[in-house]
């Protein structure tokens, strides 16, 4: 219902603009969505039974209802819509403004320009890493755990993470980044006029990612044109990247040791991508992570409060005999003396 209402509020708020991204959306899910699920469900059955991964895949999945599974993915394809769509939009409702602010406050904290620091690496070689987990593996993990949770019997675990999965979309996504209007470093100088941010384009357009190249100027051609499309619009604080990341890492903390391994070591390299390619402010990932943190506490709160958070602590045989035979001599109360 929650989902359904945000969809429907951005569908009549812009509904030519949201008619426009649902049908781009639907033609890279149709493209995209199966190969994630065929890469999703092969990873995580050899991870459960690297001997048997079939078997694997049935304890995982089980009787999985798909009927339950598909209106989930629905759900999630329009709720992506409706978040593009009103993430373009921003702009009409409140005006780029926080940058300055932000721009300082990451001076503040780490004595610097955070991206000065990152950039003293390799470029070469660190572009071509950061190019490809923030432009491609960050996708495949967004989507794939999606996937995995629709088809998983995760039961109240399942709930918590679609219910923190929304959460995240509403009040980072939408609320916060509407409020904290912003473009972040990469688009600094063009926004607010000046030379604040002008040799980190400069290393960016020499050295940078191709993907972020493309993009950036992807981004300013769909605003100057106010057209929106798929994967449009400008908004820094908070990172949406970092968000994901950081819901997926909780999320997995909860498997075993490797995935959590994984889970965080890929959320430290989409905060240090966000900062070398100049999308996001240092704080734009803290805030993020913190927001994120705290709906993930709150949501563990509801729906898992109906089961045991840690295991029963085991009597010991002689404490038990003695706690049955207190239990049998005990008078009634009433009873005659």
């Amino acid at each position: 219902m929650c989902c359904a209402l945000y969809v429907a509020v951005v569908a009549a708020f812009v509904p030519k603009d949201f008619a426009i991204v649902l049908w781009q959306h639907v033609i890279v899910f149709a493209i995209s969505l199966p190969i994630i699920a065929a890469v999703t469900i092969g990873v995580a059955a050899f991870l459960e039974n690297p001997a048997a991964p079939l078997s694997g895949a049935r304890k995982i999945f089980g009787t999985f209802q798909l009927g339950a599974a598909a209106k989930i993915v629905l759900v999630f394809l329009l709720g992506v819509v409706a978040y593009n769509t009103f993430k373009f939009n921003i702009p009409r409702l409140i005006p780029f403004y926080a940058d300055p602010f932000f721009a300082n406050l990451d001076d503040l904290l780490h004595g610097q320009q955070p991206w000065r620091l990152l950039h003293k690496l390799p470029r070469g070689l660190t572009s071509g890493i950061v190019d490809f987990f923030y432009s491609v593996v960050w996708f495949g993990q967004w989507f794939g755990i999606l996937l995995y949770v629709a088809l998983w019997n995760g039961g109240a675990r399942k709930e918590r993470y679609l219910w923190a999965l929304a959460l995240t979309t509403l009040v980072v996504g939408t609320a916060m980044a509407t409020a904290l209007s912003s473009v972040g470093p990469i688009f600094y100088d063009r926004f607010y006029g000046g030379y604040r941010f002008d040799h980190l384009a400069d290393t960016l357009e020499a050295d940078g990612p191709l993907s972020v190249k493309r993009f950036a100027a992807y981004l300013i051609e769909t605003y100057d044109g106010r057209a929106a499309s798929f994967g449009s619009g400008i908004s820094a604080m908070p990172s949406m990247h970092i968000a994901i990341a950081t819901l997926n890492a909780l999320f997995l903390a909860g498997f075993q040791r490797s995935l959590a391994i994984a889970g965080w070591t890929f959320l430290a390299i989409m905060q240090f991508g966000s900062v070398y390619t100049g999308w996001h402010y240092a704080v734009d990932g803290y805030v993020s992570m913190l927001v994120v943190g705290l709906i993930w506490w709150l949501t563990g709160r509801y729906f898992l409060s109906a089961e045991p958070l840690v295991r029963p602590v085991k009597v010991r045989a002689r404490t038990a005999v003695r706690m049955a035979v207190r239990k049998q001599t005990r008078r009634p109360e009433g009873s005659a003396t």
